[in-house]
């Protein structure tokens, strides 16, 4: 499963995994929790043999009837009375599969959250433990769900299928020749499969029989019980290993490799490396290797040297020497690999944690992790989102409305993803927990998860009234970090508002009486906000961002929101958001708000404080600027910071040590960012995250960034 899923370039997968058998249902439902509801989503199977058409250009026709909201059913007869005997092919939002979930089954939907918040997610593969599989209902999705629905619409196949696993399927139509290399002489009701090139298969005068044949094995059954090869299989499997797992290509994270030829002592491959992508560091004791680049420029390390190779440039890579292959270019590099040795087996150097293999998953002494990383985010798509993180920042979603970007996070309800060097394409969190404690510095080292978590917000609509608990109530009652954070105003339209605290002192119950009543905004603290101001949020205090402001926001490690009052608004789907006023209650402060002071000691130099707290310190850096920014109105220095820019050349030299990584967001301008050997451009949106030590961040050009450390 996993190495098809690899044969996409680029994609990025969690794979699930059930501890017990529960039926599509759970595993659909499972999955569809880990998605936004504006994310479409396919429901498919396995063991389809697509013969011929157009199988893309009927998931593209049903991707756009889903996006209507509508559950797309690929059929191959439309005139058939039942449409739900199909080949299982759905396509759908998920927020349109989640509302037709909770009409039908609402327990469930309870269910699939309180899996979700349980199951640990910075992995690419996650195990539902057996206690939570057994809860859910034991059934297939189409018999019991999507039949149910009243928005299914049936869209023909434009291509024939056959299903596998169903022997009626694949003998309906009496004699079936399947590929080349076949001859079928006074043969009926037999199924014929030949995938290998170079062999001819002939089936003369036989009745109801199946053949399949490949490269490694041949397969013969009567066809009342050609299924019976999965058991023979399993039975089977450690005898004749590699005939039933073998294959000619290959598909990893990082690209695909084709066997060319092979014989017990030598093998050549045709290696394919995806853009931006890398091996693994990796050595063989059993057989030496010869690269030769025919396509592409790759960057290959061999020991502990690392270079550029192009076309026709030939690499040896001795016994024992570690070794990788990377592509940091934005097209395909092809490498012809022949290997010579005693042993060419593909699982050689998987072979446990023996000195066949040295997997940088486990010894992590042996990569050379970058000084600096570019990341790119996970995006929200809110209700209340706007274009801008499209319009102004350039960000690559498919989101008719986007409501954050999460530009660094470790946090399993989004992770940001590298997006430079050997770690192209790997989840941030999962990054950190293989790496952290050679990364984050020695005051983030004792944490049992990455401390902050960085976004872009765009609020074109009023966001909720809501509050944020504290470490305290947030670990005992969620496992969460409790939610300390800080909005800095990137831009907004003018008079544009937010709130923050209470305008004096009150009480819960009057608080939780004026939510009851719609009057709950008439006591909170009203800020008029500009351009470059800066407001701290502690945990516990009632805020809401107000339409019409663009806010980059540094917080604790956390997603744990309590809502408290939403003005009575609907989704897309008709339903009015969840609130938590009891626990909101539960961790409100009644105090009249006072705005936060900064601890200011030890400011770098070139330096203004944002914030600087026991969960993080900001400093806001702008380059190549000689005019500071207006004075604002006069009640802005009674609740936010108002800050005036750093006049400088246009270069700004930040120091970084071993007690903590920085993390670098760029408000606005563009120029080069340079850490150690390690330059890049950067531009408006752009996040990068620098590893702790003692080294220095080298930025060059005009703008403003924000620079976080713990």
């Amino acid at each position: 499963m996993e190495s098809q899923l690899k044969a996409f370039q680029g994609l990025r997968y969690r794979i699930i995994y059930e501890s017990r058998n529960c039926g599509t249902f759970a595993a659909v439902s499972l999955a569809s929790a880990f998605l936004n509801a504006s994310d479409i989503m396919m429901v498919t199977v396995s063991d389809l043999i697509i013969e011929d058409g157009s199988y893309k250009d009927s998931v593209i026709k049903a991707k756009e009837i889903a996006k209507n909201g509508a559950i797309a059913n690929i059929v191959r007869d439309l005139s058939v009375e039942d449409v739900y005997d199909h080949a299982g092919i759905y396509i759908c939002m998920v927020g349109t599969f989640n509302h037709s979930l909770q009409k039908i089954f609402p327990d469930v939907c309870q269910l699939k959250k309180k899996a979700r918040r349980r199951l640990k997610t910075v992995r690419r593969n996650i195990v539902v433990p057996e206690n939570i599989m057994e809860q859910f209902p034991h059934f297939r999705m189409q018999a019991e769900l999507f039949a149910r629905m009243d928005n299914v619409v049936p869209v023909e196949a434009h291509f024939n299928y056959k299903d596998m696993d169903d022997v009626y399927d694949v003998s309906e139509l009496g004699t079936a020749v399947y590929e080349k290399n076949i001859i079928s002489n006074n043969c009926e009701d037999v199924l014929l499969i030949n995938t290998a090139s170079k062999h001819l298969v002939v089936a003369n005068s036989i009745n109801d029989i199946a053949v399949v044949n490949t490269d490694d094995a041949t397969y013969i059954s009567d066809r009342e019980h050609i299924d019976d090869i999965k058991a023979i299989a399993k039975e089977h499997i450690e005898e004749y290993k590699p005939y039933f797992e073998s294959s000619k290509v290959m598909f990893r994270q990082w690209g695909m490799h084709e066997i060319l030829s092979s014989t017990e002592h030598y093998k050549v491959k045709k290696v394919t490396i995806y853009p931006k992508m890398s091996m693994k560091l990796h050595k063989h004791e059993h057989r030496l290797e010869s690269w030769t680049i025919v396509e592409g420029t790759a960057t290959i390390q061999i020991g502990n040297e690392v270079k550029e190779y192009t076309k026709n440039d030939t690499v040896s890579v001795p016994i024992g020497v570690p070794h990788r292959v990377s592509n940091l270019t934005d097209s395909n590099v092809i490498i012809i690999e022949t290997g010579i040795g005693e042993i060419m087996s593909e699982v050689e150097f998987e072979k446990k944690k023996d000195t066949d293999f040295v997997n940088i998953d486990e010894d992590s002494s042996l990569v050379s992790i970058p000084d600096i990383m570019r990341l790119e985010p996970a995006f929200k798509d809110n209700l209340w989102g706007g274009t801008k993180l499209r319009t102004v920042f350039g960000k690559k979603c498919d989101y008719d409305v986007i409501g954050e970007s999460w530009e660094l996070s470790a946090h399993p309800d989004g992770q940001s993803v590298i997006a430079s060097g050997i770690f192209t394409g790997m989840y941030f969190g999962e990054f950190i927990e293989k790496y952290g404690h050679d990364v984050v510095g020695w005051k983030s080292s004792s944490l049992d998860r990455f401390p902050v978590l960085i976004k872009f917000i765009d609020a074109k609509k009023d966001l909720s009234i809501q509050i944020h608990p504290d470490d305290d109530y947030a670990l005992e009652i969620e496992n969460e970090f409790g939610k300390n954070e800080m909005w800095y105003v990137v831009d907004c339209e003018p008079g544009a508002f937010l709130y923050c605290g209470l305008k004096k002192d009150s009480s819960k119950e009057e608080i939780r009486e004026r939510i009851e009543n719609n009057t709950i905004t008439d006591i909170l603290n009203k800020i008029e906000v500009h351009k470059g101001d800066c407001v701290m949020v502690k945990a516990g205090t009632i805020h809401a961002i107000g339409a019409g402001i663009l806010i980059c926001e540094i917080q604790q490690n956390s997603n744990c929101t309590y809502r408290m009052y939403d003005y009575d608004r609907k989704d897309k789907f008709g339903n009015k958001r969840e609130l938590h006023i009891d626990k909101a209650i539960d961790v409100v402060d009644v105090k009249k708000y006072k705005p936060f002071i900064s601890d200011n000691k030890d400011v770098p130099e070139g330096a203004e404080v944002l914030v600087s707290c026991k969960y993080f310190e900001c400093y806001k850096y702008v380059l190549g600027s000689d005019v500071a920014e207006a004075d604002h109105a006069s009640d802005i220095e009674d609740n936010c910071y108002n800050t005036e820019n750093v006049r400088n050349t246009g270069k700004v030299n930040i120091s970084v040590d071993a007690m903590s990584f920085r993390s670098v967001i760029v408000i606005d301008g563009s120029g080069k960012i340079a850490v150690g050997n390690n330059t890049m451009d950067y531009k408006a949106g752009d996040s990068f995250f620098v590893t702790a030590g003692e080294k220095v961040i080298n930025l060059e050009g005009t703008g403003t960034v924000i620079v976080t450390k713990v």
